[in-house]
């Protein structure tokens, strides 16, 4: 299993062999499973996440090659088991991290995705509001796993890439408009939304905005997550309007 990052990092290193990769597009996640044996190796998170979409998916009867905008992708490793499947995925991610967490850099980042390009995933570097600027096409699905409560308080609650409340709506409002189905969206649970609340205002509370915004008709969990850095989180469908 290649090592791209430093252990105990909480990005993704993926290093799946490429058996390992078709087994689990075949819907036996046993190979990727047994590769993921390091205690140091957060890389089991996506895992479980990329499962808990692709059984949704697949109960919800979506197309074998149904396209998937990961925003947020990090290095990638859910939009590339999911791409396995069959789907096509294009994930994307503005780096913001590499200006924020002293142990990251861009070079690394760069590094670590060399070699993820595939017939059925592509990654662009590029933030959500330029790529929507920039681009035109439409989704059958969306995810924005551990992405929204970083908007309105920039990265990591630093400030860094924050978003005013003027562009929140706007980029929402245009992401939903680009959905044909659904949004996965990973949120912070109540206590951490309490502790360190993104929106004290109140405004964009989610998934209830979805709702209250009426771009979904309805919000569905999916299951209770963990995210990368540890925190607990909740896996929602939204279904769009």
């Amino acid at each position: 299993m290649t090592e791209f990052l430093t252990k105990g990092t909480t990005y993704l290193p993926h290093g799946f062999s490429a058996q390992a990769l078709r087994r689990f597009g075949l819907g036996d996640p046993e190979p990727v499973l047994t590769e993921l044996s390091r205690d140091t190796s957060y890389e089991r998170v996506g895992v479980d996440r990329a499962m808990a979409i692709a059984v949704d998916m697949a109960v919800r009867g979506s197309r074998r090659d149904a396209s998937v905008l990961d925003v947020g992708c990090s290095l990638g490793t859910i939009g590339l088991l999911l791409s396995e499947i069959g789907y096509s995925v294009t994930g994307i991610d503005s780096d913001v991290v590499a200006g924020v967490q002293e142990w990251q850099d861009e070079a690394t980042l760069s590094s670590a995705r060399q070699g993820l390009g595939s017939e059925n995933f592509r990654f662009i570097r590029t933030d959500l509001r330029q790529f929507l600027e920039d681009h035109d096409d439409s989704y059958d699905v969306v995810l924005l796993l551990s992405v929204l409560h970083h908007w309105l308080s920039g990265y990591g609650y630093t400030g860094t890439a924050r978003f005013d409340r003027s562009e929140v709506e706007r980029t929402l409002i245009d992401l939903c408009s680009r959905v044909r189905h659904c949004i996965y969206l990973e949120v912070p649970i109540e206590d951490e939304a309490v502790e360190m609340p993104p929106d004290p205002e109140g405004e964009f509370v989610f998934p209830r905005w979805f709702l209250d915004s009426r771009q979904a008709v309805d919000v569905s969990l999916i299951s209770s997550t963990i995210a990368t850095n540890g925190k607990p989180r909740r896996l929602y469908r939204v279904d769009l309007a």
